[in-house]
């Protein structure tokens, strides 16, 4: 047990690591490393070091090799434009600590005739074992802290487990290590422990201690300039009006005083210079027409939401957050108090409170985990001491397994990116497989019609009584038969083109062979022609002789009018099988704008 809780960060590093290769799939081009916002962060560095092109135009051909189509042009992802300027919203920060990785994977490139072009998978996975890297550096900085706090050993590995393995903090720190998250987290625990020394008489070396806290506050505002928040706590990591005055008298104009503010000055004046070569100006919002409306927070909705609540995918925050009353001095309470108030209140305002369709239970939080496992730390110690050592190994036991399952069930889809509720959370729960699913928010739905079938009345020809989910009989498709009867409706009056109008379908499937290939068919037509033929594939989703619920949605083409047709069907498409259908429903559905975002 020494051995472990001695090197438990390395232990906790090789586990990552494995979890790491073992779960990417760089085939699949939704499970690349350098996603969604980490396009923004990253395409700093092939645009200063291959293509040298501040106008990040080239990404907008390579993407095509590497990506699925999304946005239009995909430098969208990240460009925003205003005032007659185009700017990459995103700041450079993290490209800094990526730069040692993409050097080294670029030189691979070029010396193994890789493609170096910048996305490659030499580059995913260098970037993809930065996220990995820095995650360490996090948990080690952690360490030292809980140290610093008398934190018992055993206690000091129960958390750093679960801060990392039973928290959110796992999809961010190996399967979509791109984004800012855990790089934040290292550089604010690293920040956290040089200002403990700083500020505390047993450590020596305080100019080295001030020069690497300008250093890593410099870091922490060029990643996210909101961090600047963690200042708040510095008070209870011991900083007092003496204290600060003893500070600048002592070590500020030292030598390593001075070089550390010369050194943060150059940190974020690397900000401005990009922005200066993007625009001609030093100092500019990039995030102009994003805001936070101070009066419309969504503190619940942040906290408990299925859609994106921090509580209810990460349960452990419980711990966490109660382990603020079991510091001794009111005066650390009240300062924790203070910061985690204002930060969550603040941060519920912004005008897309879910931080995006990655954001898997408020991912910005996972930058403050440093604090969240001291205070969780100090309430496990409250139960050590009173030898109920078993609390926090029940606490790992409970918060683990289930961060493992949800994180597998959002890579995957089988959470919702965007629109989770009640009933996609509890029907999807222990869901592993193959899934398929079209979640509507029920309080977002104005008008609804539905039709239902289960085929015991129908005189279809494609028609079984050999296998069914309920009735009495279930449709079939076949190579002998490979088109099921259509199922045609008009569409109702309130349905419009646009997102808010939904046709979605739900039915029983099953395959009897894994070479079959069902499709769904849904058809919009007028006068007998189709104007719009939407096809889904459904093996994928289905399991070999075993039904399974597949459900698909689909919002109403711009070119469909009010009163065009809806035809419904199955077909095989060259499958060597039988594949049955029952209950098929299918949903007429209007929905309000209650789950869009107001800028």
């Amino acid at each position: 047990m020494n051995f472990i809780n001695k090197y438990i960060c390395g232990i906790l590093l090789i586990i990552l690591t494995g979890y790491f290769f073992y779960t990417k799939d760089l085939n699949n081009k939704y499970d690349q490393v350098i996603m969604a916002e980490g396009h923004g962060y990253y395409v700093y560095l092939p645009a200063a070091f291959i293509y040298h092109d501040f106008t990040f135009s080239f990404f907008n051909e390579v993407s095509k090799k590497y990506y699925y189509p999304s946005y239009n042009p995909p430098t969208g992802n990240f460009i925003n434009a205003f005032d007659g300027i185009r700017v990459n919203k995103y700041f450079p920060g993290v490209s800094l600590l990526w730069m040692p990785f993409f050097l080294l994977a670029h030189l691979l490139a070029l010396l193994f005739h890789f493609p170096a072009d910048g996305y490659s998978d030499v580059y995913q996975y260098a970037i993809g074992v930065a996220g990995v890297f820095y995650t360490y550096l996090g948990l080690k900085f952690t360490k030292k802290i809980l140290s610093h706090f008398e934190i018992p050993s055993f206690i000091q590995s129960i958390t750093l487990t679960i801060i990392l393995f039973g928290t959110n903090m796992l999809l961010y720190s190996a399967a979509w290590s791109s984004q800012t998250h855990s790089y934040s987290f290292f550089l604010i625990a690293a920040f956290f422990w040089f200002v403990i020394r700083l500020f505390h008489d047993r450590y020596e070396k305080k100019g080295a201690a001030l020069a690497w806290s300008f250093i890593f506050i410099a870091l922490v505002v060029s990643l996210r300039p909101q961090n600047i928040w963690i200042l708040i706590v510095l008070p209870f990591f011991g900083l007092t009006k003496t204290r600060l005055f003893e500070i600048v008298k002592k070590y500020l104009f030292t030598v390593a005083g001075i070089t550390g503010m010369i050194i943060a000055f150059l940190i974020v004046g690397r900000v401005c210079w990009y922005w200066y070569i993007q625009t001609g100006r030093i100092f500019l919002n990039p995030y102009n027409g994003e805001h936070y409306f101070l009066n419309k927070p969504h503190v619940l909705d942040v906290l408990f939401s299925f859609r994106k609540g921090w509580i209810l995918y990460s349960p452990f925050m419980v711990v966490g957050l109660a382990g603020i009353f079991f510091f001794k001095q009111s005066k650390d309470k009240i300062n924790l108090l203070l910061f985690w108030g204002t930060f969550i209140y603040v941060s519920s305002c912004w005008w897309c409170w879910t931080y995006s369709s990655t954001s898997f239970g408020q991912r910005i939080y996972i930058d403050f985990y440093s604090l969240i496992a001291l205070q969780a730390a100090m309430l496990f110690k409250y139960f050590y001491d009173r030898r109920l050592k078993f609390i926090s190994p029940a606490v790992a036991f409970m918060t683990v397994p289930l961060c493992f399952l949800q994180t597998y069930q959002y890579k995957h889809g089988i959470i919702p990116g965007e629109y989770g509720t009640s009933e996609t959370y509890v029907e999807n729960f222990f869901i592993t497989g193959p899934y398929s699913f079209y979640p509507v928010p029920k309080n977002s739905i104005t008008d609804k019609t539905e039709f239902t079938f289960n085929f015991d009345e129908k005189t279809d020809s494609n028609l079984t009584a050999n296998d069914f989910v309920s009735g009495k009989r279930s449709t079939f498709v076949s190579p002998s038969h490979p088109l099921s009867e259509q199922e045609f409706f008009k569409l109702p009056s309130f349905m419009t083109p646009g997102d808010y109008s939904i046709v979605r379908i739900t039915t029983m499937a099953k395959i009897i062979s894994e070479k079959n290939n069902p499709v769904l068919f849904i058809d919009f037509a007028r006068e007998g022609k189709v104007i719009s033929g939407n096809p889904f594939y459904m093996t994928a989703c289905l399991q070999k002789l075993e039904w399974k619920k597949y459900q698909v949605g689909l919002t109403i083409p711009d070119d469909v009018l009010p009163g065009d047709s809806v035809a419904v069907y199955f077909k095989e498409e060259n499958g060597t099988d039988t594949t049955y259908f029952d209950d098929l429903k299918i949903e007429f559905i209007h929905t309000d704008d209650s789950y869009e975002f107001r800028r």
